[in-house]
């Protein structure tokens, strides 16, 4: 008599059929549209999703710009870009999961990160403090060397703070996804001046936490239900506090392409998610680069015909206040964090 042991895989295998089985009977007893975002969910939770989707596909939904008077109402297209593997914040790892993109750019444009000008008031502030850098300013900033307790100079005309020891962030922004301005945004669905909060000192709002609100905010409820959480991986820059090749991870429900997603020439390869198949496909490209592809450029929300810079979240990795952004010919080159620019958001389904 043989015995049958059920493996791992093949219990993981077993379990997904049977997912996948309760969501076609879910849509079979009318539960969802069989072509919903509800119906691709469940499918995908299931693991199959390719098998009903391709890389190149296009799902659509209604987008309401809320900041606009009237609220402008939009269909929006996100784009199958590829499928891999996501892990969600518990450490579950869901596989053939889908990147959508949104084929064309965000109406508005947002700095990254706003310029890290906190002005010391040397009338109540007098020593440096704990794990706070100091940029003194006359003609240039300057970086300057102390200690917990010492003095606080006042031959500057204006003596700056902030957590990080780089004077290029207090005229041009810091260029760390973890704490943009921009990732702040695309996973808020607050109203304008509630979807911004500092994250260190130094860290400023930019001036559309006013005007604008949470990028989430103008789906419908129930799509946004549909959004989870997924590990997102993005390089640091070395900026003195952090050593070479280094990254860190965050969990987004909504997040901005890298480098290496858009089929760049990664300065680190590896780390920040693996080339998109429609980038390749599209562009009819068989090795990353930098170059102009027209397919990777994205045209304005609202005035077709016109292409829009997009922003990227990957970092000069050799300068913290220059990030990455893909020009309006579908190039990629570096700014400023400062610099404002509109987005082609992505959502893993």
């Amino acid at each position: 008599m043989s015995l049958n042991i059920f493996t791992e895989s093949t219990l993981n295998e077993i379990l997904s059929k049977l997912k996948l089985q309760n969501a076609y009977l879910s849509i079979l007893a009318g539960e969802h549209e069989l072509d919903s975002w509800e119906a691709y969910k469940l499918i995908s939770d299931a693991g199959h999703l390719p098998e009903v989707l391709s890389v190149g596909d296009t799902l659509t939904e209604t987008w309401t710009d809320l900041s606009a008077s009237p609220a402008a109402v939009y269909t929006v297209s996100f784009e199958v870009m590829d499928f891999g593997d996501a892990e969600d914040e518990n450490g579950n790892v869901y596989h053939n999961k889908a990147f959508l993109r949104w084929k064309k750019a965000t109406p508005y444009t947002l700095p990254l990160d706003e310029k890290e000008r906190v002005l010391v008031d040397l009338e109540t502030e007098t020593t440096a403090q704990a794990n706070t850098y100091y940029i003194g300013y006359n003609t240039t900033n300057e970086l300057l060397e102390l200690e917990t307790g010492d003095p606080l100079p006042t031959t500057y005309s204006k003596l700056y703070k902030n957590a990080y020891p780089s004077t290029g962030i207090v005229s041009v922004g810091y260029n760390r996804w973890k704490c943009s301005a921009y990732r702040k945004w695309l996973n808020s669905d607050a109203a304008a001046n509630g979807w911004w909060t500092s994250d260190h000192v130094g860290d400023a709002a930019p001036s559309q936490h006013g005007t604008k609100p949470g990028f989430l905010s103008g789906f419908s409820e129930s799509f946004r239900s549909l959004l989870r959480a997924y590990k997102v991986r993005t390089l640091l820059s070395n900026d003195g506090l952090h050593g070479e090749n280094a990254y860190e991870d965050t969990y987004d429900k909504v997040f901005l392409p890298s480098v290496e997603q858009m089929m760049g020439i990664p300065e680190v390869s590896g780390v920040e998610g693996s080339a998109w198949q429609a980038v390749k496909n599209a562009g009819s490209l068989t090795a990353p680069t930098n170059g102009a592809v027209p397919s990777r450029a994205a045209e304005d929300l609202i005035t077709s015909g016109t292409n829009r810079n997009l922003r990227l979240r990957t970092p000069v990795l050799n300068n913290s206040s220059k990030v990455y952004y893909v020009n309006t010919a579908g190039a990629i080159a570096s700014d400023n964090p400062f610099t404002a620019a509109r987005c082609t958001p992505v959502i893993i389904l």
